[in-house]
């Protein structure tokens, strides 16, 4: 298992942020893309 870098914690928080504030505002589309975008991190 490799180091985790604090800026990835920091960014977590932050996308959570910014998903849960597209969720309150109901903005689903940018919502999917994000998702899209994390998934494809994710396999990298």
């Amino acid at each position: 298992m490799r180091e985790v870098n604090p800026y990835y914690f920091i960014l977590i928080l932050i996308l959570g942020g910014l998903v849960s504030y597209l969720i309150l505002s109901s903005q689903y589309t940018i919502l999917f893309f994000i998702f899209l975008i994390m998934l494809f991190f994710i396999m990298i």
